[in-house]
């Protein structure tokens, strides 16, 4: 081997190098450029004095590693073209699902443009913050609405040690929580304020999280005597001149925040310096000082932003000493920071106070300039007028948390700084949100993927992402399914085939072998470039774990409350708004993308139940069930007019669009009934068939039907005609239609509480008032000369009980003073004899009286009598509902009859459920707005019984009533 040549290498540290050295360094311009020009001129002698066959030699040379140089290059533009097309392809093939199964660890599966977000350079017009292209338009300013002052770029050093500029800057953003801490006017406190620990006692917070509620507490400006100065109270640290006062404050903030280098208090230093020149909080306190004559005295500070015209903060005195609260001229708002002169008590900072930012992060508003605050107005996009809208805190910070054209964010800057910043003014958006909860209570009435902390490695196969959790699994050499629906993952040991190896992490050797490795995809990992974990869903444990888990909000913890953190704020037991706080977990990545209003999950398909509006129709119209037809079965509709559209034609209804697409079955079936019910049934049964199939069947084209078969509906009317004119020549018209239509809309209403209109047919001709008063009506239709004959005829023949009874309750009833009368005795002692005069006697005077049964056959032994659940509309199982009422609206006419009416005789009461009783108590108070409305009434509550039958059955009957 040729012995290597010395003076090559200037590198070595030899004198004759240094000397070379030294004299390269020493040359001028002209030096250099002289021996530039003699070195080509030696090269082109040489190239004349090579014989001509070595020339073409070395040109050829030359070609060939040109042409080689050129065919690397365009093979490997041509491999990764094809790489990308293969990619592409296997993106969108239908195959993509199992695409796991086909996964190549050489395929940049990251660089799909179904991947790639792309660069953030989509610019918001208003306030021109950089938003990557997927990103809402709004997230940043809420469209224009929101127009803050920017944060002013800090002055040096701060800003130096902020973007890396000075040399202590790495010291400085290693430890930017401590730093902060060391000028921070206010403490920092939570439920509990998270840190993961290693095994090794080791602590690595790749967040900022916290537990429970969040609070800032603020002292008086001069510590208690013999108490160290801390927080704001270190700013009035004095000492025997400038420099000794300032060597006290660095000694007690860098001892107070355990920051001992030489760096880092002249980090302090100079920072110290730079506040009290530049922050107006500061220069506030300290101007004021010498006013607050007693330790009794305070500073007031305003918590919502200054209206024009006024000083933006107060300085009073008390009325009396021992009430520090109290200030001379006015009391302090619950909001308004009070700030003793010296005391030993600690003031909750209420977070919607201006200065709630600016006393906790003075690195970052470095000037004390005011934050958020509730009454921040939102400002109109065209003029830049305020508006009468608030600015919402989630819209505040997301704003001030963008990054601009043209401006340096400071906040994003601060780095772990910045993630206690997010989770703070998180906790602060979502008590404003909580405290409208609170405040407002009546108004208010198959693969799952998670992102975990990770470890990278490399195996001795292949390059591959190893996701590692915080505990390990056990060795299993088959993967089985565990009892509870979740797998249990083969992971050999490394006797059996599996993996292990020694990863060094913060100078520990930690053996890592399969027990830790989570479940993972090698193509998610290597598509999103992060460590997923996946786990197989196989049982409905698994699914309701995961819906749990999409559904659950912020991370919670089961737990009891203890007062054990005598620091935090008392805590009220039956508050599930507190409770909710104190359990939450906030991390500054979930903090981060709530505030910017990010989607927490999604759903595919997205399936959202909608509330539908129709133009001019009343939701409960049965257009609705045609309007949903409408939506499942035509695709892509524009408009309500669009949707009513078939073939170029335009329908009126959503009925007959729906009877176009051929979506209702015909009414072939009701033409065949009523065609047949015409041959051997009365136009009574008729029409009552009629009205049922309208009630219940709901017919496509009713009003066809009517017009079908409304002769053989009108018959009987016709004949009544003819009978009354003595013409036998007299044919159907439209009057005798109508009356039939107001005949079949009385059964309407009777089965259905419905008018005709509802199911698709014409109205017919009466006065609104004859609509409402069918039941008016039925109950006014006795003949009142006939009612007083029945009396006059059956009084004389009543015996002496009977009697007796009958003038009881007809004098309640005249005097209208009410009450309940329960009538007993056995059978066949002329009960229903007495009932019937009592009825008889109220309608001889045109009154109304309602006589019900609980069964029909009871029903039909009383003059006018139907069952109680056709009078009352009593629900069908009223015997599962306690609660029940009568379905009867207070503006039908079946409550006008239960206004006006005189008595209600209720036979065969005590078979009816208790609920039957209490819900037509209810509906009664509801219909007549008193407390008790059965006491206005007069009730005869009449029981069928043989002689074994006494009164102490119905009295125990009605003592399990709330009416009893």
């Amino acid at each position: 081997m040729p012995r290597k040549r010395k003076g090559a290498d200037l590198s070595r540290s030899t004198s004759k190098a240094r000397k070379l050295r030294n004299s390269r360094s020493e040359r001028t311009e002209e030096q250099i450029q002289q021996q530039n020009t003699d070195a080509r001129v030696r090269m082109t002698r040489l190239h004349q004095e090579e014989p001509e066959d070595t020339r073409d030699e070395r040109n050829e040379v030359r070609r060939l590693e040109q042409r080689q140089s050129r065919r690397f290059t365009v093979n490997r533009r041509r491999t990764n073209d094809q790489q990308r097309q293969q990619v592409h392809r296997a993106f969108i093939s239908d195959s993509f699902l199992r695409l796991a199964f086909q996964y190549e660890p050489d395929i940049e599966y990251y660089a799909h443009s179904k991947v790639v977000i792309g660069a953030m350079d989509k610019e918001c017009p208003h306030c021109h913050a950089l938003k990557f292209k997927n990103e809402p338009a709004g997230m940043c300013c809420a469209s224009g609405k929101v127009q803050l002052p920017e944060i002013e770029t800090p002055p040096e050093p701060l800003n130096g040690l902020l973007i890396g500029t000075d040399p202590d800057s790495n010291v400085f953003l290693k430890s930017i929580l401590r730093f902060n801490s060391c000028f921070q006017m206010t403490s920092f406190g939570a439920t509990e304020i998270v840190r993961n620990t290693n095994a090794n006692g080791q602590q690595f917070n790749s967040t900022f999280k916290i537990r429970g509620q969040v609070y800032h507490k603020m002292g008086s400006l001069l510590p208690m005597p013999n108490e160290p100065h801390k927080f704001l109270q270190i700013y009035f640290m004095g000492g025997e001149d400038s420099g000794s006062a300032l060597a006290n404050r660095v000694n007690a903030r860098c001892n107070y925040n355990n920051l001992d280098s030489l760096y880092a208090r002249r980090i302090v230093s100079e920072l110290d310096a730079l506040l009290n020149e530049h922050n107006e909080l500061l220069k506030i306190f300290k101007s004021h000082m010498h006013q607050l004559q007693s330790d009794n005295h305070a500073i007031v500070i305003n918590p919502d932003k200054t209206p024009a015209g006024e000083h933006i903060r107060r300085f009073n005195a008390p009325v009396v000493d021992d009430v520090a609260g109290i200030m001379v001229g006015d009391c302090t708002a619950a909001r308004e920071i009070v700030i003793r002169r010296r005391n030993n008590n600690l003031q909750f900072i209420a977070d919607t106070h201006r200065s709630y930012d600016a006393l906790q992060y003075p690195l970052i508003f470095w000037k004390g300039q005011d934050g958020y605050c509730i009454n921040i107005k939102q400002r109109d996009t065209v003029s830049g007028a305020e508006t009468n809208k608030n600015v919402s805190s989630k819209d505040y910070y997301a704003y001030r948390l963008m990054i601009r054209r043209g401006l340096d964010n400071v906040i994003l800057r601060c780095r772990e700084l910045c993630q206690q910043f997010m989770v703070d003014m998180y906790a602060k958006i979502e008590s404003e949100r909580l405290r409208y909860l609170r405040y407002n209570q009546q108004s208010c009435a198959r693969k799952s993927t998670f992102i975990c902390e990770t470890l990278s490695t490399t195996t001795p196969t292949s390059p591959k992402l190893v996701t590692m959790s915080f505990y390990h699994h056990h060795f299993t050499n088959d993967t089985v399914t565990n009892v509870d629906g979740y797998p249990i993952y083969r992971r050999r040991n490394p006797e059996n085939g599996g993996q292990s190896f020694i990863k060094n992490i913060i100078n520990t050797d930690i053996d890592i072998d399969n027990r830790w490795v989570v479940p993972y995809s090698p193509l998610l990992s290597k598509t999103y470039n992060a460590h997923i974990n996946v786990e197989f869903c196989s049982s409905v444990k698994s699914i309701k774990y995961i819906c749990k888990y999409v559904h659950k909000g912020s991370d919670m913890a089961v737990f009891r409350v203890e007062n054990t953190n005598v620091n935090a704020p008392p805590v009220n037991k039956n508050d599930e708004i507190t409770l909710y706080q104190i359990g939450r977990y906030i991390s500054s990545n979930e903090a981060a993308w709530r505030i910017f209003g990010f989607p927490i999950h999604e759903r595919d398909p997205a399936v959202v139940q909608l509330a539908i509006h129709l133009e001019n129709v009343n939701p409960r119209h049965t257009e609705c069930f045609y309007l949903r037809l409408l939506l499942v079965n035509v695709t892509g509709p524009l408009s309500f007019q669009d949707i009513r559209k078939v073939n170029g034609q335009q329908y009126p209804t959503y009925k007959d669009a729906c009877l176009a697409l051929g979506l209702l079955e015909d009414d072939n079936q009701w033409e065949c009934m009523l065609a047949e019910a015409a041959l051997n049934c009365t136009a009574i049964q008729i029409r009552l068939l009629f009205a049922i199939v309208l009630t219940t069947c709901f017919p496509a084209r009713a009003q066809i039907l009517w017009e079908n078969h409304k002769d053989s509906m009108t018959d009987d009317i016709l004949h009544q005609h003819r009978i009354r004119c003595h013409d036998l020549t007299i044919t159907f018209s439209d009057e005798m239609y109508n009356e039939a239509l107001i005949a079949i809309e009385d059964l309407c209403i009777v089965i259905a509480n419905l008018p005709l209109s509802n199911f698709g047919m014409n109205s017919p001709n009466r006065t609104a008032s004859d609509l409402m008063n069918t039941e008016m009506n039925r109950e006014l239709q006795y003949s009142t000369v006939e009612m007083a004959a029945i009396v006059a005829r059956n009084v004389p023949l009543m015996n002496e009980e009977q009697r007796t009874i009958y003038d009881r309750i007809m004098l309640a009833v005249s005097a209208g003073q009410g009450g309940f009368f329960f009538l007993d005795a056995p059978g066949g002692t002329g009960k229903t004899f007495v009932i019937s005069l009592i009825l008889a006697e109220i309608r001889s005077n045109n009154g109304i009286a309602l006589a019900v049964a609980s069964s029909g056959i009871a029903a039909t032994l009383l003059d006018g009598g139907r069952t109680a659940h056709s009078v009352f509309k009593l629900p069908l199982n009223i015997q599962n509902n306690p609660d029940a009422v009568c379905n009867i609206k207070k503006q039908s006419s079946m409550a006008t009859v239960l206004k006006r009416c005189k008595l209600i005789i209720w036979d065969e009461c005590t078979m009816a459920h208790k609920h039957s009783l209490e819900a037509l108590n209810r509906t009664l108070k509801d219909i007549k707005t008193v407390t008790n409305y059965l006491a206005e009434l007069c009730w005869s509550f009449q029981v069928i019984s043989d002689k074994h039958f006494q009164s102490f059955h119905v009295q125990h009957t009605l003592m399990r009533s709330t009416l009893a």
